[in-house]
């Protein structure tokens, strides 16, 4: 139990120290910079930042059961994924994989 504290409290720090409101925008990073490699490391902060905004702005009760919310927030998280000039084929994976990650936090 107090290994699990111990990297709860350690996740928290690591996103503070990293200018992160929450561990979630940390989950985001993570997930940004595993799956890219040309992408500045200011940008994939500031990319998981605007992926945790796109969530807040869309969240309504029941959103990931509301198709047209779902298809809003990906359509969001594309267009901000283009910005960061990926390839194609992994923006749809990371996509995925962000949707993922905000359906379990928000």
């Amino acid at each position: 139990m107090k290994q699990v504290s111990r990297e709860i409290r350690n996740r928290k720090k690591k996103a503070k120290s990293m200018g992160f409101s929450d561990t979630t925008q940390l989950s985001f990073y993570n997930t940004l910079d595993a799956k890219t490699s040309s992408v500045e490391d200011e940008d994939l902060q500031e990319a998981a930042i605007r992926v945790s905004e796109i969530f807040e702005k869309n969240k309504v009760v029941d959103w990931k059961n509301k198709v047209n919310t779902r298809k809003k927030i990906k359509r969001e998280i594309n267009v901000l994924l283009h910005s960061l000039d990926l390839e194609q084929s992994k923006i749809k994976s990371i996509t995925n994989e962000l949707m993922k990650i905000g359906g379990e936090h928000y």
